[in-house]
């Protein structure tokens, strides 16, 4: 695999980050998840907006995603895969500082990744649908902010892969928020449900996609927070992310939904987001 870091193009296996990299040592970082369909980069705009953000917050210089077009372009033919359905991975720390300390100057030189890799077509839970646990949000309160931090995220996940389950949705108060990895959706009465923008749910690309959907089809959309207590009284449910799309949740925890595949609310959705997917 050919990978981009910090202004060259290399074989993986000659890729070396410092063991002082602030990344490393304190997951002082951010990242992003593109798709590419094999015809184009998936709202990229979007995606580096929030990259942005993110730098911003961290106190990085910003201007460093300017050339990630076109380090995605040279990623994908490098390794082969235009034209082929791809997920690039992005990559920001704060750079490598020695010794290691909490703070930080702000002269350090950022470490900058990225890889491209091939993303299997998912063609059954799209339609048959996944199941999902609920799990006791215990992430610090800048969710919003899309961090290399993942390790809750990492154990949340991990307890559902070992119960032969796909996700794991945090709920605090309550209160449905979000997936480990993905973006919740409720459907009731034919009104779709999702938490607000707070700094406890990330802003999702696909989720901010979905909600245009609704408004241009005049599906009503609310953006309020689902009580767990209220989930049985819910039609349909979904998630979204970069690689699962729209996906129909037919399961959470011990409640089974009451349809076992995407109800027509979601199906609607789920076609209006393929043509976006598939257009030109």
């Amino acid at each position: 695999m050919i990978v981009y870091f910090n202004g060259k193009y290399l074989n993986e296996k000659d890729c070396r980050i410092s063991p002082f990299d602030r990344g490393f040592l304190f997951s002082d970082g951010v990242y992003e998840v593109i798709k590419y369909t094999g015809k184009k980069l998936i709202c990229f705009d979007e995606h580096m907006q929030r990259l942005k953000t993110g730098l911003n917050f961290l106190g990085i210089n910003p201007e460093l995603i300017n050339s990630f077009r076109d380090i995605c372009t040279k990623l994908l033919k490098s390794n082969n895969l235009s034209g082929k359905q791809s997920v690039i991975y992005i990559q920001i720390t704060r750079g490598t500082a020695n010794p290691r300390t909490h703070f930080y100057k702000n002269n350090i030189s950022p470490t900058i990744y990225a890889n491209a890799v091939p993303l299997s077509p998912n063609d059954v839970e799209p339609q048959k649908g996944m199941s999902v646990i609920l799990e006791k949000d215990f992430r610090w309160s800048r969710c919003n902010i899309k961090t290399i931090s993942l390790l809750p995220a990492v154990l949340a996940r991990q307890k559902a892969f070992g119960q032969n389950i796909s996700e794991a949705i945090w709920v605090r108060n309550g209160l449905i928020e979000e997936g480990t990895h993905t973006n919740f959706f409720g459907i009731k009465r034919g009104i779709v449900y999702t938490a607000p923008l707070t700094n406890y749910i990330l802003p999702g690309i696909t989720r901010r996609a979905v909600i245009e959907i609704c408004k241009n089809y005049d599906i009503p959309v609310k953006e309020k927070y689902i009580r767990e207590s209220e989930l049985k009284h819910f039609d349909e449910f979904f998630l979204t992310s970069t690689t699962l799309d729209v996906t129909p949740v037919i399961r959470i925890n011990s409640l089974n939904i009451k349809r076992k595949k995407a109800g027509p609310v979601t199906e609607k959705i789920q076609k209006e987001y393929f043509d976006i997917l598939n257009s030109q």
